[in-house]
Formats: structure tokens, C-alpha cells, sequence
């Protein structure tokens, strides 16, 4: 039995989790693959930074040589993940930026503001319990056709777009008191193609009161949710939506001329 001792003890620290890395600053970037944690709350204006040289400041890809501008209060690498840890990240031009390949991890409790966009990625981002409020997009997987938002107990308020992506999946989203979109795409809750092409499917969604179409995709498929009070509809899709024990007010068809699917409350 003694001599299984040491031997334990080697396994015991061959599986013991890395340490996260601390955030305690503007502009940090975690690297690929590690897990970051927030330690205090964060005010974040001013410039990006290039990846290759962070002394070097950028607004576009364009202006760094390696083509990469990291926008983002906290840049996140390769399969990497953000805890907030119960603090705020207040923003002047991306929240957490996604830079790596896909796919990326935002988890809360925590809230994020201001700014273009709450989280700005490349295909799938994975974000938790968290509130996202004044920011141009709250959640933006900005590469088609592999991008991806998948949601679970987020709260969106103030922002122009709660969700812009190829494909959402919404688990518990609340989307309210919306502000009118700037420009494309024309809607203020689910954006999925704008809405030509693009899935969505919810369940537990509350989308009320937009100023503009509350979800636009080819496919809507929502359980247990209610889209109401949007204007000029709740719903605009391709394809006939489904709705399981689901309530919207007006629905329409895309390229139709304003006719309406027949199954919302005043179609």
C-alpha cells in the first residue's frame, strides 16, 4: 500500500484543472484554448490593438499587418471562455471579441454595455447568464454560413439587434425595450439572414415592444414563448413557422407583400 502512494499523488496532479488567468484590465487577450476569469469591473474606451503588437492601436483589420484588430475590452483566442465572475464590462467598441477560431465561451453572471457589439465572434459562440444592455448588437457571429449564437439566460435591453447570425438557438432570452436599427438587418430581436436564409429556434423566448421585426429568418421553429407588440410584425420567414405553446401578434410572409402565415393572434 505504500508504495501507491506516490503514485496517487502524481495522478492527483496530472489531472488537476490549470489555473485561470486573471482579468484585470482593458484590452487583455486570453490565450487559445484557456479559460480567463473577471476580476473587477472594467471601463473600456479608445482604439484596438493589433494581435502581432498591442503597443500598436487600430479601428480595422486592415491597419495590421497581421490583419487581425482586436476590438475588444477582452479578446478572447482559440476555443477560449470568459467568466465574468458577478462584474460588468462597459464598452466603447466590442465587449468580449472573439479572435480565435470557434467556438468561444462567455459565461456570467455578469453584464456587459455599450458599445457595437456585447460578444463579436467567427461561427459558434456560447454565452450564459448574462445581461447585455446599449449596445448596437448585443450577440454577433459574424461569419456566414457557419455562425452560430447560442444563448441560455440572457437579458437584452436598449440594443438596436439583440441577435445577428446564420443560425440562434435561445434558451430563457429576454429581448426589451429596443431601439430602432440603424441599418441592415431590419429587425430588433432574432436576426437570422435577414431574412432570407438563417434559423432560429427558441425556447422559453420573450421578444416584446420592438421597433422593428422581432425575428427574421427562412426557418422559426419557438416552444414556450411569446414575440408580441413588434412593429411592423413578430415573425417575417420564408418557411410557415412553428410554434409549440407559443404566442405572437402578427406574422408575414417574405416577399409576399404583407401576407400573413395565419399563425400569430391578429394574422
Amino acid at each position: 500500500m505504500a508504495r501507491s502512494v506516490p503514485a496517487l499523488g502524481l495522478c492527483l496532479a496530472l489531472v488537476a484543472p490549470a489555473r485561470a488567468l486573471d482579468i484585470t484590465a482593458c484590452d487583455q487577450r486570453v490565450p487559445d484554448h484557456e479559460h480567463a476569469v473577471l476580476q473587477l469591473d472594467l471601463n473600456c474606451s479608445g482604439p484596438g490593438t493589433c494581435l502581432e503588437d498591442p503597443s500598436m492601436h487600430c479601428d480595422f483589420n486592415s491597419q495590421c499587418p497581421s490583419l487581425v484588430c482586436e476590438r475588444g475590452a477582452v479578446n478572447l483566442g482559440k476555443r477560449a471562455s470568459l467568466d465574468l465572475n458577478g462584474h460588468s464590462i462597459v464598452a466603447s467598441r466590442v465587449g468580449v471579441f472573439c479572435v480565435g477560431r470557434p467556438p468561444c465561451y462567455v459565461t456570467g453572471p455578469g453584464r456587459l454595455v455599450g458599445g457595437n457589439d456585447g460578444v463579436l465572434g467567427r461561427g459558434r459562440l456560447v454565452v450564459t447568464d448574462v445581461d447585455i444592455e446599449d449596445s448596437v448588437r448585443a450577440l454577433e457571429s459574424a461569419h456566414a454560413p457557419t455562425g452560430l449564437v447560442m444563448a441560455t439566460r440572457v437579458t437584452i435591453r436598449r440594443c438596436q439587434v439583440a441577435i445577428d447570425a446564420q443560425r440562434i438557438r435561445a434558451t430563457d432570452v429576454i429581448v426589451q425595450d429596443g431601439t430602432p436599427p440603424s441599418n441592415s438587418p431590419p429587425c430588433s430581436g432574432f436576426c437570422a439572414g435577414a431574412p432570407s436564409f438563417g434559423v432560429v429556434r427558441g425556447s422559453g423566448v420573450t421578444i416584446i415592444d420592438g421597433p422593428a421585426y422581432g425575428i427574421a429568418a427562412a426557418r422559426i421553429i419557438l416552444e414556450g414563448s411569446t414575440i408580441t407588440g413588434n412593429s411592423p410584425r413578430d415573425l417575417i420567414s420564408l418557411k410557415r413557422p412553428i410554434l409549440i405553446d407559443s404566442i405572437c401578434g402578427r406574422s408575414e410572409v417574405v416577399d409576399s407583400g404583407g401576407a400573413s402565415w395565419g399563425v400569430c393572434t391578429n394574422d
